[in-house]
C-alpha cells in the first residue's frame, strides 16, 4: 500500500512540483524576491541597535548621544524596507529577460518606468508608500507584463534597427525604443484606466483582490498549516518544496513582516503573528521538516554506523537550518517511514507556536529580518527582543524529537539489520 501511495504521488505530483519550480515567471518572482534580503538584513541591523531590547543599552545611548539618539539609524531602515517593489521589480524584469536571452538592462529600465507610471501622484511628488511592501504585487506584475511586451516587440523585429558600424551601447537604446513606448502606452491606459474606478489607483485594486486575500490566508492558522504541508510533501517528493511554496506566499509574508517593522518601529502593538521569520526561524528548526533534533538523534543515539556517520556530517549545516544532507542522505525522501514525522513535526510545531503568539504566551514577531541561516535560540531571541521566542524554538525542538524519535528508532534499526547482513 505504502509502494502503491509513493508511486501515486511520485508519478503525478513530483512532475507537477517541478514544471512549477522551474518555470520562467516564478523563477524570475523568486530571484526578485530574494534580491531584496540583503537590504532588509541591512536595514534590521540598523532597526535592531536603535530598538534594542535591553533598557540599560538605551539609557547609555541616551547618556552619551542624547534622547534622539536613534532617530538617525531609523534612515536606512527606512530607505532599505522602503525600496522593496522598487529592488525587486527590476531584478524580476532583468531575470525574466534574461530567460528569454533578451536585453535585461532594457526590460530592467522600462519596467522600473511603467511601474512609477502606476504609482500616483499628490502635490507633485509620487506616493513612496508604493516603493515599499505594499507595492510589491504591483511591482511583481508590472515586471512580468512590461517585459513580455518588451520581449514581443524585440523578437518580431519590431525595434529601430542602426546601421551595422554603429556600437552595441549605442544600437540598444535606440533598439529599445519602440518596445518602451509600446509598454508606457499599454501602463498609462491601466492607469487613466483605473483613475475611472471607484479604486483609483491600479495599487488599491490588487491590494483589494488579490493582496487582501493571500494576506488573509497567508497569516492565518489554516493558510500556514497548508503552506507548511504542501512544502514538506515537495521535498518528500524529491523536489525543492521551499522553491515551490516560496515564490507564491513570500510577498506575503514579507509584507506582513514589514507591518510588524512599521508597528514596532513606532512602538504600536504587533499585528501578525505569520511573517517570514515565522516560517523560517520557528517552523523550519534546522531546516524543512524541523530535522535539527533528528540530526542531534543521529549523532547520538544511532545503532548504524550509515545513521551515526550522517549525523557527524548533518548536525553542523543542520545548525544553520540546512538539512539537504540530511534529507538527500538518510533519505527522506521517498522514504515511506521518515516521511510522515518529516510532514508531521513542523505541522505541530507551527500550531503550538501559532497558538502560544496569539494567546500571548510568546512574544510576536518584530519585524527584524536576520538571515534564515541564523542558529535556533539565537534567532528566536533576535526576531522576538524576547527570551519566550528562544524558549518556544527550545519546545518546538523537543516537540519535533518526540515525533521523530520512534520513526528514527525503527528506520535506524533497519539499517543496522542491514549492515549486520539481515534482512
Amino acid at each position: 500500500m505504502e509502494n502503491k501511495i509513493i508511486d501515486f504521488l511520485e508519478r503525478h505530483f513530483v512532475p507537477l512540483a517541478g514544471r512549477v519550480g522551474s518555470q520562467r515567471h516564478i523563477k524570475a518572482i523568486r530571484d526578485g524576491v530574494l534580491a531584496t534580503i540583503p537590504f532588509i538584513i541591512i536595514g534590521s541591523v540598523f532597526l535592531m541597535i536603535a530598538c534594542f531590547p535591553v533598557a540599560s543599552f538605551g539609557n547609555f545611548m541616551t547618556g552619551l548621544f542624547g534622547a534622539a539618539w536613534n532617530k538617525y539609524l531609523f534612515y536606512p531602515v527606512d530607505v532599505t524596507f522602503g525600496l522593496m517593489a522598487v529592488v525587486a521589480c527590476a531584478v524580476i524584469a532583468y531575470r525574466l529577460a534574461e530567460s528569454y536571452k533578451t536585453d535585461g538592462i532594457s526590460a530592467m529600465a522600462i519596467s522600473l518606468t511603467c511601474f512609477m507610471l502606476l504609482i500616483p501622484i499628490k502635490d507633485g511628488l509620487l506616493a513612496v508608500k508604493w516603493y515599499g511592501s505594499p507595492g510589491l504585487f504591483t511591482a511583481m506584475i508590472t515586471a512580468i507584463v512590461a517585459t513580455e511586451i518588451f520581449r514581443y516587440f524585440s523578437q518580431k523585429g519590431w525595434t529601430i534597427k542602426m546601421p551595422d558600424g554603429v556600437p552595441p551601447a549605442v544600437a540598444k537604446p535606440f533598439a529599445s525604443m519602440i518596445p518602451a513606448g509600446a509598454a508606457i502606452i499599454v501602463f498609462l491606459l491601466i492607469r487613466v484606466l483605473f483613475e475611472n474606478t471607484s479604486y483609483q489607483t491600479v495599487f488599491d485594486f490588487i491590494t483589494q483582490f488579490l493582496g487582501k486575500p493571500l494576506a488573509i490566508a497567508g497569516n492565518s492558522l489554516p493558510g500556514v498549516l497548508l503552506t507548511t504541508f504542501t512544502s514538506c510533501l515537495f521535498w518528500s517528493l524529491g523536489v525543492h518544496g521551499n522553491s515551490v511554496v516560496n515564490p507564491i506566499m513570500d510577498p506575503t509574508w514579507y509584507g506582513l513582516m514589514d507591518a510588524n517593522r512599521m508597528a514596532f518601529q513606532a512602538g504600536l502593538d504587533l499585528p501578525n503573528i505569520v511573517t517570514k521569520q515565522f516560517i523560517d526561524n520557528f517552523i523550519q528548526l534546522g531546516g524543512s521538516g524541523a530535522t535539527l533534533s533528528l540530526a542531534v538523534m543521529m549523532l547520538f543515539f544511532a545503532k548504524s554506523t550509515q545513521l551515526k556517520s550522517l549525523g557527524k556530517i548533518a548536525i553542523w549545516p543542520g545548525l544553520f537550518n540546512i538539512n539537504e544532507p540530511l534529507i538527500f542522505g538518510m533519505p527522506i525522501i521517498l522514504n515511506p517511514v521518515m516521511i510522515i514525522p518529516f510532514i508531521l513535526s513542523p505541522l505541530v510545531i507551527c500550531l503550538l507556536t501559532y497558538l502560544a503568539m496569539s494567546m500571548g504566551f510568546v512574544a510576536k514577531l518584530n519585524g527584524i529580518a536576520i538571515p534564515w541561516t541564523t542558529p535556533v535560540l539565537i534567532s528566536g531571541y533576535l526576531t522576538t527582543g524576547n527570551i519566550s521566542g528562544l524558549f518556544m524554538q527550545a519546545v518546538g525542538i523537543a516537540v519535533s524529537a518526540f515525533i521523530y524519535f520512534p520513526f528514527f528508532k525503527l528506520w535506524d534499526k533497519k539499517m543496522l539489520a542491514e549492515e549486520m547482513g539481515g534482512e
